[in-house]
């Protein structure tokens, strides 16, 4: 294990680094499907999901994120996490694991009995679902999404 890596909740002042960090998250993956991330939004959601989040950092300094919310599903009365990003910089990702594992145990800390993470389909989509299904993930649900402006 990289000891060089800290996991805590965020905290406010991680704020600023945070959202730097999820600019380039869109510019590597969500900006190939037409989706707009406003920054300011992302804040609000990172507030209200501050007990569901953590981040990597190293030297004080934020290197990635894990942020998910809890939800209670129509088809269950049980509280499942859902993943919102989780994305380390590229120089940083051997702390990606460390990090998903850290949320792992925050959950069942919790008591929440289920994880749903993304699988982006352009970015790293085999060794993710390499990891997932190791991990013991079953595929759930395939997105797909439509830019009604171009039609």
């Amino acid at each position: 294990m990289d000891k060089k890596y800290k996991i805590e909740e965020v905290k406010n002042e991680h704020l600023p680094e945070l959202m730097e960090l999820v600019k380039v998250f869109h510019k590597e993956t969500l900006s190939d499907y037409g989706v707009d991330t406003d920054v300011s939004k992302m804040e609000e959601m990172f507030f209200k999901c501050k007990k569901t989040t953590l981040v990597l950092l190293e030297e004080g300094k934020v290197k990635g994120v894990i942020s998910g919310f809890l939800a209670q599903p129509a088809y269950s009365g049980e509280y499942v996490w859902q993943e919102i990003i989780w994305y380390v910089y590229k120089e940083n990702r051997s702390g990606g694991v460390r990090l998903y594992k850290a949320m792992e145990k925050k959950l069942k800390a919790m008591g929440v009995l289920k994880m749903i993470m993304v699988l982006m389909h352009n970015s790293k989509k085999e060794k993710l679902e390499a990891f997932y299904k190791k991990l013991g993930y079953a595929p759930m649900e395939t997105q797909y999404i439509l830019d009604l402006e171009e039609k």
